[in-house]
């Protein structure tokens, strides 16, 4: 029987994923969360071709001390990744151009990024090249003041808890506008941002 999905949540004493799910060849979707203690993933690096499947569609990843520079993560060897949700990375203080050059593969639709306490910085080219790129959600980023320049492709974009990056988005008066005003659909803290 083939296995197609991993989800690993709630497992306190979990301090590393085994190695050997490069060899799933038909696994699509991992989910890891809720594992406090969680520092490493599968040997090779974390997920890349000798740790986590190319093939692979969606990819969920939470944990607190998990962090590690992103030229690290090898987001980019997963070529079929369409869905992508990064949470509690509570150390990442920055993602600099220079970090996320070949973070993200030109293949997602969707990018969440949750509960960033140190985040302060999005400034890369990476977003923006992600020609594919739909959906986007930055939720619990309360230092955030700033967006990258964004995709055309977006459709939707969703701010929650982020009361700086609320500010700078402003209708008309805030210094990011500019960056979301065209988007067919955004949400700030739950209401439309051409509602009244």
């Amino acid at each position: 029987m083939a296995l197609y999905k991993i989800w690993i949540s709630r497992c306190s004493n979990l301090k590393s994923i085994p190695d050997g799910l490069n060899t799933l060849r038909s696994l699509r979707e991992i989910s890891v969360w809720s594992c406090q203690d969680l520092v490493s993933f599968p040997k090779g690096g974390f997920p890349n071709k000798e740790g986590f499947p190319a093939n692979l569609s969606f990819l969920k990843i939470s944990s607190p001390n998990l962090y590690k520079p992103p030229t690290n993560l090898g987001f980019h060897n997963l070529t079929s990744l369409k869905e992508l949700n990064i949470h509690e990375l509570a150390d990442a203080e920055s993602f600099h151009e220079e970090e996320m050059e070949m973070t993200f593969p030109p293949t997602l639709t969707s990018l969440s990024m949750y509960n960033f306490p140190k985040l302060k910085c999005l400034s890369c080219k990476s977003l923006e090249n992600l020609t594919s790129l739909e959906y986007l959600w930055f939720i619990n980023c309360p230092e955030l003041t700033y967006l990258p320049n964004l995709p055309s492709s977006l459709l939707r974009l969703y701010i929650n808890g982020c009361p700086l990056l609320k500010e700078a988005c402003k209708r008309d008066k805030g210094k990011e506008w500019y960056k979301i005003a065209d988007i067919p659909y955004v949400q700030i803290d739950e209401k439309f941002i051409y509602d009244p």
